[in-house]
């Protein structure tokens, strides 16, 4: 049975489907851990919250950031991320900035998201300035041998998959100077997006979907409530655009709409849909077919 069916199979059936297959029985997992203060410093002083939960399989450890939606929280992935770190992946849940317990600075002030009329700034910062910490806390786990970054995911909800899309164009598009190379890192493999929302205040999608490199290169998989009109038709258009660009052989783009009216990490959890195991098959299913070697980030050794 080919990688798309097994996905459509476990959607369509998600009362009948088989769970992923977790570590093997005896083997402990190692216990999430909380990130705070300097942990997650961004260049501008937003000192960001996160849980880490480690992986298991060195340097073959995939490594998943899940990024929530608008006034939600890294708590909203509680159902997702242990399914995920149960397959050996390493998945990093933080709070962007104004939101969860990332609201507060090195100088003591608090991070404010007021309105969405004056979001578009913090929108960006959580792409330039959020997620290039997250990243520093990756490259120090990578070049510890505990994941591979060439290989990292990105789950994101509404807001999130906005910032996951706007963040993917910069990785693979902006050259930076790591180890004996230079040259966009192209880390981001696989996007899933969860009610992506089309015209998101301060990231509309059109930018980075007008990428020819993030329209052709990143295995993308879309999941939307299709009781809802506006997100199944923004879904529908994304996925729309980006069919041409992933001929039906590759198997790396596939959208899904559910029997709900839920969106976002509203859909998370729930039993009927199922969606914590479409995503672990989803990611599974795109590393099985490409191998991305580890390599050191840092200076080398």
């Amino acid at each position: 049975m080919g990688f798309a069916l097994v996905i459509v199979v476990l959607l369509g059936s998600a009362d009948s489907a088989p769970a992923p297959q977790a570590q093997p029985k005896g083997k402990k997992l190692p216990p999430p851990v909380e990130l705070g203060g300097n942990d997650l410093l961004t260049s501008d002083g937003v000192q960001l919250a996160a849980t880490f939960y480690p992986g298991t399989q060195g340097q073959d450890t995939v490594p998943i950031v899940l990024l929530h939606m608008a006034d939600g929280s890294r708590k909203d992935y509680l159902e997702l991320a242990p399914v995920l770190q149960e397959q050996g992946h390493a998945v990093l849940v933080p709070d962007l900035r104004g939101h969860g317990d990332s609201t507060r600075t090195r100088f003591g002030g608090t991070v404010r998201l007021d309105s969405r009329r004056a979001a578009s700034v913090m929108y960006y910062d959580m792409v330039y300035k959020d997620m290039e910490a997250l990243r520093r806390f990756l490259i120090d786990k990578n070049d510890a041998a505990e994941l591979n970054l060439n290989r990292l995911c990105i789950v994101g909800a509404e807001m999130g998959a906005a910032v996951a899309l706007y963040y993917a164009q910069n990785d693979w598009t902006m050259p930076r100077r790591e180890a004996d190379r230079l040259g966009p890192p192209q880390d981001v493999k696989a996007l899933a997006l969860i009610s992506p929302d089309w015209a998101f205040p301060g990231l509309p999608l059109s930018k980075p979907l007008g990428d020819p490199i993030v329209r052709s290169q990143i295995a993308m998989m879309i999941l939307v409530g299709k009781e809802e009109s506006k997100p199944l038709s923004d879904a529908r258009r994304i996925h729309k655009l980006l069919q041409r660009h992933h001929p039906a052989e590759r198997q790396d783009l596939f959208i899904f709409e559910l029997p709900t009216k839920l969106q976002g990490t509203k859909m998370v959890g729930v039993k009927s849909l199922a969606i914590e195991v479409a995503i672990h098959r989803f990611i599974e299913g795109h590393m099985a077919q490409n191998r991305y070697s580890w390599e050191q980030r840092g200076k080398g050794k």
